[in-house]
């Protein structure tokens, strides 16, 4: 429609993918939440909903690739190879040593200042609390899903993985992180 036109036409004035991306979700969310204060339902405000969670899936993906770029393109490497179509009759995949021990010493050192800087990007960004929770919430669990990805996908696909285990932050750890910053977990 043409307001969502003037939306994006607006939003790409910003000068970075995650400002357009911000920008888009706070008018599509004043824009749900002026639906749902009116009681208005259908058609419209359902597209503005999904809309706006697509936008949101989108954002998650950008703020992980900017803070865990490396190992969230090494996931989806190695699971776009194992799910094609003859996989199963081709060499298992491999992930050497020299591009898997970088990624876990990497998230090791720096875990939980990612996490908080995921916090305050989300939270400065989105300035409606329920909004903001729920963005900062799907953000850390995606986070969480890679990560334990990343795992299962070192131990299976390293041979070396023994070696990296002294270096891997055990999933625990990250939750509890992660509860620190989510009065809603």
């Amino acid at each position: 429609n043409e307001f969502e036109s003037l939306l994006v036409r607006m939003g790409m004035s910003l000068n970075s993918r995650i400002k357009q991306l911000v920008f888009m979700i706070n008018q599509l969310d004043a824009i749900v939440s002026l639906y749902a204060e009116r009681g208005v339902s259908g058609a419209a405000g359902s597209a503005d909903q999904n809309r706006m969670d697509a936008e949101i899936g989108t954002f998650v993906e950008e703020e992980l690739e900017d803070l865990y770029g490396p190992l969230v393109k090494l996931v989806k490497e190695v699971e776009e190879r194992i799910k094609q179509p003859g996989a199963e009759s081709e060499p298992q995949p491999v992930i050497p040593l020299s591009r898997a021990k970088p990624l876990v010493e990497g998230f090791a050192s720096t875990w939980k200042q990612g996490i908080e800087k995921i916090n305050v990007d989300v939270m400065g960004n989105f300035h409606k609390m329920k909004s903001g929770m729920e963005i900062l919430k799907r953000t850390l669990t995606q986070l969480l899903l890679y990560y334990t990805r990343f795992l299962e996908l070192v131990k299976k696909y390293c041979k070396e993985s023994s070696s990296l285990s002294r270096d891997m932050v055990n999933i625990p750890s990250i939750i509890a992180e992660i509860k620190k910053y989510s009065r809603t977990f």
